[in-house]
């Protein structure tokens, strides 16, 4: 089985490098953003950025090795991960130039999650057994 050939901490790399990634990216003061159109799209752009997220939370807390707590409530602690670091994020961003602590960017950042959470769902009850 794949899980068992790689460790734990194997799986939870990308969780952590796409962490940080988010991490810099909020990072960035307003005035250094390129003028761009898709930043109109901000609320999607959360919600696809915190969706990959929770994809790799998730893979790390289903692998065998993972803690007990995480691998019988995955789902559960998925959303809750994610949803404490986007609300962490937010707060990060109110110490960064030009950028602001929005709500509805939080809001878009647990629905990345939900959102993936339903779709894993849905995956699992079409796939054949």
């Amino acid at each position: 089985m794949l899980q068992k050939k790689f460790g734990f901490t194997w799986y939870v790399l990308p969780a952590v490098t796409w962490a940080i990634f988010i991490f810099i990216a909020s990072s960035i003061p307003a005035y250094e953003m390129p003028d761009m159109t898709i930043f109109a799209w901000d609320k999607a752009i959360h919600l696809g950025v915190y969706f990959v997220l929770a994809a790799c939370v998730f893979t790390a807390f289903s692998h065998p090795d993972a803690p007990a707590l995480f691998q019988g409530h995955r789902i559960t602690a998925t959303i809750v991960f994610v949803a404490v670091y986007g609300g962490l994020d937010e707060f990060h961003q109110h110490f960064v130039p030009g950028r602001a602590v929005e709500f509805f960017d939080w809001v878009a950042d647990v629905s990345g999650a939900l959102v993936f959470v339903f779709v894993f769902l849905v995956w699992r009850r079409l796939r054949p057994e």
